[in-house]
């Protein structure tokens, strides 16, 4: 999986599983196995590549840590990963995506229902034109055409983003401050901006903006935590 036509070859071989029911997938395990496909490309499609189970969790959108590792599992018995364990849950695991060969194409085009024996419609008398035509021709195209927009978006969610621990990293940065990313509130608050549009250049252009306020500056920004500052009213 070194460029983009054998990544595109996965995730078609990947989607040919998941049409013919070869094991019992469900959205989770989609979500979590698209998530490593991307991590991996991160990674530049090591052979082995380490994945914490907070970012696996949060990209997957699996909130129990009990499920990811469930799926986890699951992936590795359908034989779509190979991982090893860390020491304990708290660490990050190993991974190992599988590389897979798409099925012959006439397994996924059987016939669904019986043939048809009598004529749907009547035939034309007169030939169409040259433009009637086109328009039915064009939009004969393979459903597999649509592969190439999922490997795009697939490809899109390498491009760098920013975790709620970045986030913290450089708000302590600025602000000169020791908070921990333990605030659930704060992070649900940050992750909700995110979703909203805004960056994390945003946030922090909000953060150095009220750095200036006089009632922050006389209070020692005391009140200036990451809970108060990704307030939807602050941005």
């Amino acid at each position: 999986m070194a460029n983009r036509i054998e990544m595109h070859g996965q995730i078609k071989a990947f989607y040919s599983i998941v049409f013919n029911n070869t094991h019992d997938i469900r959205t989770t395990h989609v979500s979590l196995y698209i998530f490593l496909l991307n991590q991996n490309n991160r990674n530049n499609w090591v052979e082995w590549f380490k994945c914490p189970y907070d970012l696996a969790m949060q990209g997957a959108c699996i909130s129990s840590r009990t499920t990811y590792y469930s799926i986890l599992h699951d992936l590795s018995d359908f034989n779509l990963i190979e991982y090893k364990k860390g020491i304990n849950n708290f660490k990050a695991p190993m991974i190992k995506i599988i590389p897979l060969t798409l099925p012959k194409f006439e397994q996924l085009t059987e016939q669904l229902t019986e043939q048809v024996t009598v004529p749907l419609s009547v035939p034309q008398t007169v030939p169409l034109s040259g433009n009637i035509l086109r328009l039915i021709t064009d939009n004969l195209k393979p459903i597999t055409d649509n592969y190439a927009i999922f490997e795009k978006f697939v490809l899109d969610l390498s491009k760098p983003n920013i975790t709620y621990n970045e986030f913290i990293d450089k708000f302590n940065l600025l602000r000169k401050s020791k908070f921990s990313n333990k605030d659930n509130k704060a992070k649900g608050q940050f992750n909700a901006r995110i979703k909203e549009g805004k960056t994390i250049d945003d946030i922090l252009t909000a953060l150095q903006n009220a750095m200036k306020e006089k009632n922050h500056i006389e209070s020692g920004f005391k009140y200036l935590t990451p809970e108060f500052i990704t307030r939807s009213d602050k941005l």
